[in-house]
């Protein structure tokens, strides 16, 4: 909403669009801007452009970027103000006043320990205050799904219920996706010589040695009762059919493991006034 805002008032300007999607794009593109929150590498970040416009009366398209590039981005945004804030701007002030409350309210979410109440009441008053300001400025094209969740009270609903989302996050699924994908299309023969006939083989082979390392069992030696087994001296990952044993034997430590589980979906937590 920030660019496109810039946009609208650098055209008003008599300014070309071209002149202004280049400054913006040297701007980010600037090795300052990818350091000012957290160092991040060329080939990580790589050359990035102001995405264009699918459809009549859009002034750019879709933004799009990976999660650690969002975080840097943000930190960053404030190099973009000289841009898309001219100094005649005079909502100049409300716009830096709204992104300066999202870091703060985006901040908060990050943290790792528990809620209070009161750090949760505290967090959705800023929110509202955010929400204000922010409406005033886009109006309804400004609230898009990740907005609705914090405006209409979702994100307070859950952190009263769970009391911490960051251990939620689903950050490590995505990653673990894209190394399905390129096990699959990069290292199996997709169903073909060596796969056995099935296509999920290798991507199983790749979760139970991946959980084998997570929990730290990946090189125990697991040997079975009345059935033949390799070197008791080879570990469990080195052979060839490991994954199936490593499986087996997850299974086990978890099935025995003594955690507690909620899964009662008729209890319901009271969000207090």
């Amino acid at each position: 909403m920030l660019l496109v805002h810039g946009m609208q008032t650098w055209v008003q300007k008599k300014k070309s669009r071209k002149s202004y999607i280049k400054a913006v794009e040297d701007k980010v593109n600037a090795k300052h801007f990818w350091t000012a929150g957290e160092a991040i590498s060329q080939q990580a970040r790589g050359k990035w452009t102001v995405p264009k416009s699918k459809a009549v009366g859009q002034y750019i398209g879709d933004i799009k970027f990976r999660f650690q590039q969002v975080k840097i981005f943000m930190r960053s945004i404030h190099l973009l103000y000289p841009i898309c804030l001219l100094p005649n701007d005079l909502e100049r002030d409300k716009w830096i006043r709204s992104i300066n409350a999202i870091q703060e309210i985006m901040h908060i979410l990050e943290k790792r320990d528990n809620f209070s109440d009161a750090e949760i009441k505290d967090c959705q008053s800023k929110i509202d205050s955010f929400a204000n300001v922010w409406i005033s400025l886009n109006g309804d094209a400004g609230v898009g799904n990740y907005f609705h969740y914090l405006f209409s009270g979702h994100v307070s609903f859950f952190l009263y219920r769970y009391r911490n989302l960051y251990r939620y996050s689903q950050q490590g699924w995505e990653s673990m996706n894209g190394r399905m994908k390129q096990v699959y299309f990069r290292r199996s023969q997709r169903a073909g010589k060596g796969s056995k006939g099935s296509h999920l083989r290798p991507i199983y082979r790749l979760y139970a040695r991946r959980l084998g390392w997570i929990l730290g069992v990946a090189d125990i030696v697991f040997q079975s009762e009345g059935k033949e087994t390799r070197d008791s001296n080879e570990p469990l990952h080195n052979s060839v059919d490991a994954s199936d044993e490593l499986y087996e034997y997850l299974s086990e430590i978890v099935m025995n493991r003594n955690v507690e589980v909620h899964d009662d979906e008729n209890i319901y937590v009271d969000i207090p006034e």
